[in-house]
C-alpha cells in the first residue's frame, strides 16, 4: 500500500527519530470517527528499527458511527488529541515498567493536524492484541488490572479539588489550551449534555448528577486512564515464567478522577453479564491488592490507615462508578451490549448507595434540628406551667415570636427562634453532603431562595413545618426536609414529627407493612384550617361523603390543624392503617411553599402514591415564579381511584388552577 506524507513531516520525523531515512511499512488503525490514522514507519539508521506515528486531522469531519456529528463531540474531540500530546509530553516518562507506556520522542501540532511519534511497542515485545472479548485470558485481564493499579498508585493524591455545587444539571464541556482533563474518562457529565439529554425520565438521568459528583468528590484522586478497555493494552509474554507484562495506549481522555472509573470501564470492556457476575469480586479483590502494593511502593508515606481508607471509599464506588458508565450508554447508544442483567445490578446498587447516603444525612439533620427545638417547647410548656401558677416565666430558651410580613395568613407569617435555629443547624449537618453531591440549600428562613435555580439539586428545607402548632404548644409541627432535582422532581424526603417523636422517610423499606385491603372502612380527610372560611370545601365535602356512602365508608369530621407536611403523613398513616385519606388543598394565590411539600412528596413517591396538584399534575416543586404551590392547589390520597375521584370533583365543580 502506497501512503505519502509531506517532505517537511518527512523532515521532523527523521530529526526527531535521529534516523537517515524511513518508510512507510502499515496503516495500523484508522482514528475514530474519521480523524485521521495510526501509521507504522520502518527506519533506517536509527537506534530503533520502527515507530509508530499517530496522524490526527483537527479539522472537523461529518462521520461519527452513532451519528453524534455536533461542534461540541468535535470540540471534546479535538481537546482529547491535545490532551493525549501532554500526557506523552509532561507525565508519559514518570510511568516505569509496572504501568509500562510507548516512549514519546516528539510530538508536531500545527493548525491542520497533530502528529505524535510514538515507541513501536510491538517491537519492543508489546505485539499481542486482543481483538475479541472471546480471545482474552484471565491473566490478561489481570494485567490490565495491575497496570491500572500501579498507576493509579503512582498519582494518587488528596483530592483537593472538591468544587462546590455546579451551576446547572450538566455543565459546559471541560476544557482547557493544555494540560490533562480536569476530569477523566469520556463519558463523565460535564462533557455528555447531549447523551444525558437524550436519556428517558428516570432514577438514572434524575441521580445523574449525584452519581457523577460521588466520583469527583472521593477523598483521593489519581490519573485514571479513561478509555481502559482490553482494545487499548499491548500484552507480552515473557518467555520463562509464562507470566503477561502489558502496556496501554491511547491516552486521550487521560485526567484526575476516582480509580473505579477506569477499573469499571476495564472490566466491561472484558466480560459478559454471566463472567462479571462470577468473577468481578475476585477481580476487584486482586485490584485492591495490586493498589496496596503500587501504594506502598510510590506514596510510602501514606499511612496504612490511609490507604485503607481509599480502599473501602473506592470499592463502595465500584457500583457508582457503574452506574454512571450506564447513564452515558442508555443515553449515548441504548441497545448496547454492555448495558446486561450485571450492568443494571450494579446500576441498582449504585443509585441505592446515593439515595441511601443523602436519605441517612437527611435523617441525621432531621433529628439534630429536632435536639435544637426541644428546649424550645420545654419552654413553651413551662411558661403555660407558671402561667397557670400566677409565677414568673421560667428562665429558658424562649420562642421569640416574630412576623415576616409577606402578607400570607398567621400560619405562614409567624417565625420564631426555634425555627431560625433549626434552620442553621440543619444547614451545618447537610453542608458536607451538599458539598459532596452538589446540591443548593434553600430553607424557608433563608434571605433568598435563587439557589435552587442553579444547581443540579437543592435541599428544601421547613426547619418547623406548622409554626403556629408549636407556638399553641400543641400537635401539628413538624422538620422537613426534601430534596429535588433542577427539573422539581422530589427525590429524598424526612419528615421528623416531633410531638409524637415519629419520623417519616421515602426509604421504600418501611412499606413492607403496608396492608393489602379489599375494602377500606373509613375515610379520612385533612384539610388546612385556612379551608373553615373558604367556601369551595363545602360543596366537596358534600362529594367526599356521597363517596364514602356508595362504598360502606364511614366519613370522619375534617381533620384541622395541622402543618402541611404532617397533613401529608397522616394520609400515609390512614394508608398504612388501611383507611381511606385525602389532604387537599384548593388552589389560592398565596399558601404552601415549594419546601412545605417537598418532603413528603419524595414520601409519597417511593411508596408510589399519589400525590399531585387538582388535575393530576405533578407538583412544581422548583417553581420558578414563586415559592409559592398553591396557584394549583395539592391533593395527597392513599389510592389513585380516589385521587381521580377528587381530580373529577374538581372539574366538576369548576374549582380551577390559577395558572
Amino acid at each position: 500500500m502506497h501512503f505519502s506524507i509531506s517532505a517537511e513531516l518527512e523532515s521532523t520525523l527523521l530529526r526527531l527519530t535521529n534516523a537517515d531515512a524511513l518508510a512507510f511499512d502499515a496503516v495500523i488503525q484508522s482514528l475514530w470517527s474519521g480523524y485521521g490514522q495510526i501509521i507504522r514507519l520502518r527506519l533506517y539508521g536509527a537506534e530503533m528499527p520502527s515507530v509508530v506515528v499517530k496522524l490526527v486531522s483537527l479539522c472537523k469531519v461529518e462521520q461519527h458511527p452513532r451519528g453524534w456529528n455536533s461542534e461540541l463531540a468535535h470540540q471534546r474531540k479535538l481537546q482529547s488529541y491535545h490532551v493525549e500530546a501532554y500526557w506523552y509530553q509532561q507525565y508519559a516518562m514518570q510511568c516505569d515498567s509496572a504501568c509500562r507506556v510507548a516512549r514519546c520522542y516528539g510530538c508536531v501540532i500545527d493548525e491542520q493536524q497533530l502528529v505524535l511519534v510514538l515507541e513501536d511497542l510491538d517491537a519492543s515485545g508489546f505485539d499481542g492484541r486482543v481483538e475479541a472479548k472471546s480471545q482474552h485470558s484471565l491473566m490478561m485481564l489481570q494485567a490490565c488490572l495491575r497496570w491500572l493499579a500501579h498507576l493509579h498508585g503512582k498519582f494518587l493524591r488528596p483530592n483537593t479539588n472538591n468544587l462546590k455545587c455546579q451551576d446547572s444539571a450538566v455543565a459546559v464541556p471541560e476544557s482547557s489550551q493544555a494540560g490533562l482533563w480536569p476530569t477523566g474518562s469520556y463519558w463523565h457529565l460535564s462533557t455528555r449534555p447531549d447523551e444525558w439529554a437524550a436519556l428517558p425520565d428516570g432514577e438514572l438521568k434524575r441521580y445523574a448528577a449525584a452519581l457523577d459528583s460521588a466520583l469527583r468528590h472521593s477523598d483521593y484522586h489519581t490519573l485514571i486512564h479513561g478509555d481502559a478497555k482490553l482494545a487499548n493494552f499491548c500484552f507480552k509474554t515473557l518467555p520463562k515464567t509464562q507470566a503477561i507484562d502489558v502496556a496501554a495506549v491511547d491516552f486521550q481522555y487521560l485526567g484526575w478522577g476516582c480509580g473505579m472509573r477506569d477499573v469499571a470501564y476495564c472490566i466491561s470492556s472484558a466480560l459478559e453479564a454471566s463472567q462479571c457476575s462470577a468473577q468481578s469480586e475476585a477481580l476487584l479483590d486482586y485490584y485492591f491488592q495490586q493498589l496496596r502494593f503500587a501504594i506502598e511502593r510510590y506514596q510510602p508515606s501514606m499511612t496504612e490507615t490511609a490507604v485503607d481508607g481509599v480502599v473501602k471509599q473506592w470499592r463502595q464506588l465500584y457500583a457508582v462508578a457503574w452506574a454512571d458508565f450506564s447513564r452515558f450508554l442508555a443515553g449515548w447508544s441504548p441497545s448496547h451490549w454492555k448495558l446486561h442483567a450485571y450492568a443494571e445490578q450494579q446500576t441498582q446498587i449504585g443509585l441505592g448507595f446515593l439515595q441511601q447516603d443523602l436519605l441517612s444525612a437527611a435523617i441525621t439533620a432531621a433529628h439534630a434540628a429536632a435536639g435544637v427545638i426541644q428546649p424550645f417547647c420545654q419552654a413553651k410548656q413551662d411558661d403555660h406551667l407558671s402561667q397557670s401558677a400566677n409565677l414568673p416565666p421560667a428562665e429558658s430558651a424562649s420562642l421569640q415570636l416574630c412576623y415576616k410580613g409577606l402578607g400570607g395568613s398567621l400560619a405562614a407569617e409567624v417565625v420564631t427562634a426555634a425555627d431560625i435555629a433549626a434552620q442553621a443547624e440543619i444547614q451545618q449537618m447537610l453542608q458536607p453532603f451538599s458539598d459532596r453531591y452538589g446540591i443548593a440549600f434553600v430553607g424557608e428562613e433563608s434571605a433568598a431562595h435563587t439557589a435552587r435555580f442553579n444547581s443540579p439539586y437543592s435541599w428544601l428545607v421547613d426547619p418547623v413545618d406548622g409554626t403556629l402548632a408549636l407556638i399553641e404548644g400543641r400537635e401539628g409541627y413538624a422538620v422537613s426536609i426534601g430534596l429535588i432535582t433542577q427539573a422539581g422532581q422530589p427525590l429524598v424526603g424526612v419528615i421528623y414529627d416531633l410531638y409524637h417523636e415519629r419520623c417519616y422517610t421515602s426509604a421504600v423499606d418501611q412499606l413492607s407493612q403496608s396492608p393489602e385491603v379489599a375494602h377500606r372502612s373509613c375515610l379520612k380527610v385533612f384539610l388546612d384550617r385556612s379551608a373553615v372560611d373558604d367556601a369551595r370545601y363545602q360543596p366537596l365535602l358534600a362529594k367526599l361523603r356521597d363517596y364514602a356512602k356508595q362504598h360502606n365508608m364511614t366519613i370522619y369530621a375534617p381533620q384541622l390543624g395541622l402543618g402541611a407536611a404532617l397533613n401529608a403523613c397522616r394520609v400515609f398513616d390512614s394508608y398504612l392503617e388501611g383507611d381511606a385519606a385525602l389532604y387537599v388543598k384548593l388552589p389560592k394565590d398565596r399558601g404552601g411553599s415549594i419546601w412545605d411539600y417537598a418532603a413528603s412528596a419524595a414520601i409519597f413517591a417511593a411508596a408510589q402514591l399519589p400525590v399531585s396538584d387538582i388535575t393530576g399534575g405533578h407538583l412544581d416543586l422548583n417553581r420558578k415564579a414563586s415559592t409559592y404551590l398553591n396557584h394549583r392547589g395539592v391533593l395527597y390520597a392513599s389510592d389513585q381511584a380516589l385521587a381521580q375521584f377528587v381530580i373529577a370533583c374538581c372539574t366538576e365543580l369548576a374549582i380551577r388552577p390559577l395558572s
